[in-house]
């Protein structure tokens, strides 16, 4: 996501200092698009100085999905990837200030968080997204019928 070491040794042999300044809410924003792809991680960070949160965002990246989202439209802020028995959706905001955004469901559906497993209930036609600065969530979508008894 973003190498993290504080010293690092140039290609042309030189010693680099770098302290990371990139804050949670970017970690998820780029792990986000990571997962978008379907599969890519790459990854040069120091794992030993990582936060479980990050740690667990990291472990998640590598359950591939071999699916890559499909996009709304060339804003880019609402991606899907279906699952064929769910749809995973992804929104960005890549702004400089907060926003929100209405997303469109395929259907109603149980939403849950898919970095924090945060069960976010039943919805239907739309879910209404606050986002900070540079900040995306990650929702996977399950059929309510799946819930019904």
């Amino acid at each position: 996501l973003e190498n993290s070491l504080r010293n690092q040794i140039g290609p042309d042999g030189t010693l680099i200092k770098k302290v990371s300044e990139m804050t949670a809410d970017e970690f998820q924003f780029h792990a986000t698009h990571m997962y978008c792809s379907g599969g890519m991680v790459l990854s040069g960070d120091n794992l030993m100085e990582q936060s479980d949160q990050s740690k667990s965002i990291l472990r998640k990246l590598l359950q591939p999905t071999n699916v890559p989202a499909k996009f709304d439209d060339s804003s880019f802020q609402v991606g899907r990837v279906d699952l064929g028995d769910k749809q995973v959706i992804a929104v960005f905001n890549f702004g400089d200030t907060a926003t929100i955004i209405e997303v469109a469901l395929p259907q109603s559906c149980l939403i849950r968080d898919f970095w924090t497993d945060e069960e976010l209930g039943l919805h239907s036609e739309k879910i209404t997204v606050e986002l900070r600065t540079h900040q995306a969530r990650l929702f996977v979508c399950e059929p309510s019928e799946v819930y019904k008894n």
